[in-house]
């Protein structure tokens, strides 16, 4: 693991890019420093009632441990797979999807039995 320098020693510029997945147990955090190219990971446990503070208290662990502050931090690459597996799952609140004109097909997409919408979308006739 490369050496981590005293936060003193580091120019004030966003530097840290930061990819994480929300999961159902653990948040997992990979991290890379754009100036010293050093790459780090860390699993956190996920806050299922909050999953936001789950990832606040991610970050502010990975930072304490990696030695960056939030004004560090140049981008956060979001994925979620509590949100892929309550679609998969179907395991969702009653919801609504609002579309804009021309894209009215979107109600009718799914994951099987693809078909060409007449648009050219692919498209499965779930809702139809």
């Amino acid at each position: 693991m490369p050496s981590r320098p005293n936060r003193e020693q580091l120019p004030m510029v966003p530097r840290i890019t930061i990819a994480v997945d929300i999961g159902g147990k653990f948040t997992d955090l990979e991290l890379r420093d754009a100036l010293t190219g050093a790459t780090y990971s860390l699993k956190s446990p996920t806050t299922p009632d909050d999953p936001a503070r789950g990832l606040t208290n991610a970050i502010a662990l990975a930072g304490t441990r990696f030695v960056f502050g939030v004004d560090d931090i140049a981008q956060i690459l979001h994925g979620t797979t509590i949100g892929t597996n309550a679609v998969l799952t179907r395991d969702l609140p009653p919801g609504a999807l609002i579309t804009t004109e021309g894209f009215e097909d979107v109600l009718r997409c799914c994951l099987t039995n693809w078909n060409q919408s007449p648009n050219g979308r692919l498209c499965c006739p779930y809702f139809e």
